[in-house]
């Protein structure tokens, strides 16, 4: 959460600035200037314990159960199945778009385009958040993010990701 990036991942920061309309590479730019100090001698601290690999981890309840602005609903989300486990989706490292996410999207109830706007907007700033912090950390691929709706399991995370949960570490300001 603000550990990495000052501002609830950056996500508030966007809106606040009214840049709706800025481009990807515009907003990915301004993340990387909100990359907190602290995240890269973390990283470093990390490594030092040998096999690692960084996960993002963060609570954006929109992306599972979207709550329209345009229509008085709340709609919940389902991306690619394979993505999905309980209430959390993991979008993959291959990811590389809001375009790429939105192709998955297999929710029955159609979208509005204002919707697939609004979305496409707070995927945008997700996707960014992760390519500041790929980029500060010199990371080959990008991380996969797993975004919840629920307060975060570290443990049944870890396993799900192939992770032993005694290997697992959560950097996160809110420790619930």
């Amino acid at each position: 959460d603000k550990c990495a990036i000052f501002g609830n991942d950056g996500n508030d920061l966007g809106i606040a600035m009214q840049w709706m309309d800025r481009t990807y590479d515009d907003v990915a730019s301004l993340y990387r200037l909100l990359i907190s100090p602290q995240l890269k001698p973390a990283y470093e601290r990390l490594k030092e314990t040998g096999n690692y690999r960084v996960v993002i981890y963060t609570m954006r309840a929109t992306f599972l159960l979207y709550r329209s602005g345009f229509r008085p609903s709340v709609i919940p989300l389902r991306w690619n199945p394979a993505w999905h486990c309980g209430s959390q989706v993991y979008f993959p490292s291959s990811i590389k778009t809001a375009e790429d996410i939105l192709a998955t999207y297999c929710t029955p109830i159609e979208l509005m385009e204002e919707e697939k706007v609004d979305l496409r907007k707070s995927l945008e700033r997700m996707l960014a958040a992760r390519e500041a912090i790929a980029h500060e950390l010199g990371l080959q691929e990008p991380p996969v993010v797993v975004v919840t709706a629920t307060p975060k399991d570290v443990g049944s995370t870890a396993r799900e990701l192939g992770f032993e949960m005694w290997r697992s570490f959560l950097w996160d300001d809110n420790v619930r």
